[in-house]
This record gives C-alpha cells, structure tokens and sequence, in this order.
C-alpha cells in the first residue's frame, strides 16, 4: 500500500511492473535464500508435453505466434481460439525455462504480462482463459531445479490480475488481482519443500489477493489464506537472516488484509498470531511494529480486548525507543516508528473515517466505545514517541517522554491477557 495520504508519509511500498521486477532481483541476490534439499536435488526434472524446446519457441515465435495473438481478441473465444491462447501460454512459459534465467524477468514474464494479458486489445475472457492456463501449468515449473526459473514463474502468478492497472491522472488505480490464483499461492507458501525465495513471491501474492480484490476472496477463502499465513508464520521462527525476516514481515502484513480475526471456526488465529509478533522480543523491531499497523487493520468486534492491543502496542513503543536512545543510526528506526504511529491514526483519512483503521478509529466500531479514554490516553504517550520520526532525518526522543509512557504502562495494566475469547491468555512478560 501507499502510506503518502497526504504527502505526511513515504511511500513504502510500489505496485508497478518494474518495482516488482527490482524486488525479484534484490530478492534473489539477498543471502540465506539457499534452496531446500528437494529443490536441490531434482536433476530428474522431466519435461511437461505441453512444454516446447528450446527450437520449437523459436520457431513458434517467428511462424504462428502472431497468428495465435490475435484470438486473445476475441470477446467469446471458441474451442479453436481457446486452443490458440493456451498454445501462446505454452509459449511464454517454454520460453521462461528455456531463456537465459538472467534475463527473464523483463523479457518473458513482462512480455506476457504487459503486452498479451495487460493489451487494452485483449478481451476479459481470453485474458481469464489464458490466466485458467497458467494456473494449470505453472504447478509443473515449480518443481524445476533452478530457483530463478521457478522464482520467475511464481512471480507471473502473483502479478495476474482480472483488470489491469489504470490511471486517473497521475494516480494509479492498482490492477485487480485474479482471484483464483490464492489457492495455488497457498499451496506455496505452505510448502516448507520450497525456497524461500519463491514462498517469499507467493506471500506477496497473498497480500495483493487480500488488499486490491474487488469483492474477492470471499470470507470462508479468507479464512483459508489467513489459516495458511498463521501456519507459516508458525512454522518459520523470528530470524536475524534478511530472508526469513522478510518472509516473515510479508506474512505480517498480508494479515492485516485478511479482514477477518478468526477462521471459519471461530477461532481468533489472526489476533493470536499477530499480537504474539508484537510483544516477541526474539522478532525483529521492524516485523513487530507491521504487526501492530495490521492488527489495527482489522475488523475488531466487541468481544476483541482492546485495551491489550493497545498496552501491547504501547509496551513496544518503549521497548523501541529505550533501544532506539542506544543506538539511533539504525536505518529501520523510521519506517518502525511510523507504523506504530499508523497503528493509531492511518495515513489517510478515509481509513479511519470509512473502513475505521487505526486504534483510535476502532474505538467506533460497536461495543468497543468504552476504550476510547484508554485508546487516547496511550495515543497521547505514544504520539510524544513517534511523531519526531514522521518528518525528521534525525529525529530526538526525550526521556521524559519515554518515563511517561511508562508510567501510563504501569496505572493501566489490562485485566485479562486474552485478547478475544477461545484464545491464547499472554503472560504479562514471557515476550514469547
């Protein structure tokens, strides 16, 4: 998401075709991405049928490529026009694991994206044939031995999209995930089989599932994506390793957009999972504050506990900035700081008016009004502690600022460490 609103806060992160080919680069250079064993060790990888060799893209390309394009077109494509944009499917993904690795991303799988799927030409039901392919074939690439082949073909699914990206202006109305392809994400995500590297593109691809759907996944899915972000997360312990640690922070956000706390069982796995990010002193700060802005995300009812989101979050803002006092040239400082701050007061106005974000907001939803002098009163130490961080390259904090928020800590310990019933009761200092 874009945290600018209005012009208060960085943008964090981009949607755009080229950001996403410079995270998949950066992503693939980071250390501790070293592939699992069975990746390692797939020397018997055999060839699909529908996948051409290397000769036979190059003559596909120069004889019937062309030809087969122009079904993408049509706005009812037949059985001979559906077999034509398979055909081109089988194309580009022959090509991805035929090229040059190096040079994929921008020459097979945007080529795809941008200029077949993403053509103003191409109609919404050839685009979703084409997509329905690609879900049915992609499965064979990512038992392929080399990680940036496969890396490449996780990557063409998270970007899919139902609707392409449009403009109003200078603003980007962000393209409409194609909602179908969760379940293979999941799938991914899950598998601990995998290289990190391609679960770290699948979670990605749940986070956009979840954030830009236009009435999709519907809630019994959501509730499948937020088990398997849950179980992940569980499965993958906090880390130092920029790889796990981003794998992680990925996992965090993405269930911030699940809009929902519990699954289909009423279980509250998302409140659990995240406030057990938020008070785990093992965790990076950074992943602990993404926790506290996505649990401020979501739709809180009046049997949440409030008042322990709100110490939890408080309680980290000291512990960051007693550490921050100790070492302040660390250059994940700022972004943390903000997020706390977003976990009070989103960036922008209509996400707290309208979909009612932000601690402060949350306090509208029914039954939670009564928190709202609890909410303010640690809003008023907090914003004493993370304001200095909006605007500032060198921000100072003052210890004063810091005592007070202790003191508020200590008058206003939460009566019940349960954060909704059925759930996990936190000790007051495990720290997990």
């Amino acid at each position: 998401e874009h945290c600018g609103g209005a012009g208060l806060f960085p943008s964090i992160t981009s949607r755009t075709a080229s950001a996403w080919i410079i995270a998949a680069v950066s992503l693939l250079a980071m250390p501790g991405l070293e592939q699992p064993a069975r990746a390692q060790n797939q020397q018997g990888w055999t060839r699909p049928d529908w996948m051409m060799s290397k000769s036979e893209v190059e003559q596909y390309r120069r004889s019937q490529l062309l030809s087969d394009r122009s079904a993408l077109r049509s706005t009812n494509p037949g059985n001979t026009q559906s077999g034509q944009i398979r055909t081109v499917v089988h194309f580009y993904l022959s090509d991805l694991v035929a090229s040059d690795p190096k040079n994929l991303p921008r020459d097979v799988t945007e080529r795809l994206l941008t200029f077949e799927l993403g053509s103003q030409l191409t109609s919404p039901r050839a685009r979703e044939v084409a997509m329905e392919e690609i879900l049915k074939i992609v499965p064979d690439v990512l038992n392929h031995p080399d990680d940036i082949v496969r890396f490449n073909a996780m990557s063409l699914v998270t970007q899919l999209s139902s609707k392409p990206a449009t403009y109003q202006g200078t603003r980007e109305i962000p393209a409409v995930p194609y909602n179908p392809m969760y379940r293979l994400l999941i799938r991914v995500v899950s598998d601990q089989d995998q290289s990190l590297a391609v679960r770290i593109s699948a979670a990605r691809g749940l986070l956009r599932v979840c954030r830009d759907g236009e009435n999709a996944p519907s809630s019994t899915e959501r509730s499948d994506i937020a088990t398997a972000l849950v179980q992940a997360l569980s499965q993958t312990e906090p880390s130092t390793d920029a790889g796990v640690s981003w794998f992680r922070n990925l996992l965090i956000k993405a269930l911030g957009y699940v809009d929902r706390i519990d699954n289909t069982g009423t279980e509250p796995i998302v409140l659990d999972s995240l406030l057990g990010v938020i008070s785990n002193r093992r965790e990076v700060w950074s992943n602990r504050a993404m926790a506290a802005q996505s649990i401020s995300q979501l739709p809180l009812n009046s049997q949440t506990n409030l008042q322990l989101i709100t110490h939890e979050i408080a309680k980290l803002t000291h512990e960051m900035a007693v550490a921050y006092r100790k070492s302040p040239r660390a250059t994940f400082w700022q972004e943390s700081f903000i997020r706390v701050y977003l976990s009070f007061k989103p960036a922008q106005g209509e996400q707290a008016t309208q979909k009612l974000w932000g601690l402060i907001a949350q306090t509208r939803r029914t039954g939670l009004g009564s928190n709202e002098d609890y909410v303010q009163g640690a809003w008023l130490r907090v914003f004493a502690l993370t304001s200095p961080f909006l605007q500032r390259p060198e921000p100072s904090i003052s210890e004063k600022a810091i005592d007070d928020l202790q003191k508020w800590l200590d008058e206003n310990t939460p009566s019940s460490r349960q954060v909704h019933p059925g759930g996990r009761v936190f000790a007051a200092n495990d720290g997990e």
